[in-house]
């Protein structure tokens, strides 16, 4: 499936919540934790619509991909 340059807009938090029917809380404690794909614009996280596609087919198969999480050691 091919994505063109209007669906791969960058979304808000609240965009995102819709899109996988969860609370935006949600979708920005998740950002947090480093567990879902983020473009920073400073200090607003936005998402690119096609990563975040790619991150539900990755939870389908099992959570592989790694989307740059933060390591938990420091």
């Amino acid at each position: 499936m091919s994505v063109g340059p209007l669906d791969d807009r960058l979304l808000q938090a609240r965009d995102v919540a819709a899109l996988l029917n969860v609370s935006p809380r949600w979708v920005k404690d998740k950002t947090r934790q480093g567990v879902l794909p983020v473009v920073r614009l400073g200090r607003f996280p936005r998402y690119r619509r096609s990563s975040i596609l790619a991150w539900i087919a990755d939870e389908e198969r099992g959570g592989v991909a790694d989307f740059g999480r933060r390591s938990s050691t420091k």
